[in-house]
């Protein structure tokens, strides 16, 4: 005997259950030029260059595999510690923003 097929409300309640909490992410389309941008920016800082490679591979990883949120705490937690100015921070969270998108 053949299977019923199921109606369009079964198959939209399916994938309601199953779908997951969307992110807010690093539009990965963009990435060269977020990472261009994010090296600017911190050029104009007074940071050692190895620890500004260090920070901005730090944003990048957390931005794009964790979520734009955790990348800001990340930014925030270092502007505590110092190592980045308020200016920069700003700038900084304000490419995140213009480069994340939902998935």
């Amino acid at each position: 005997m053949a299977k019923r097929r199921q109606s369009r409300e079964e198959r939209l309640r399916r994938i309601a259950k199953s779908s997951t909490k969307r992110h807010e992410l690093l539009n990965m389309r963009f990435k060269q030029a977020f990472r261009y941008d994010l090296k600017e920016i911190l050029l104009r800082t007074t940071i050692p260059e190895t620890e500004a490679n260090q920070f901005a591979a730090q944003v990048l990883a957390r931005a794009s595999r964790q979520g734009i949120d955790d990348a800001k705490d990340y930014i925030v937690e270092k502007t505590d510690e110092g190592l980045v100015d308020s200016a920069s921070d700003d700038q900084v969270m304000h490419l995140l923003d213009r480069y994340s998108r939902y998935r």
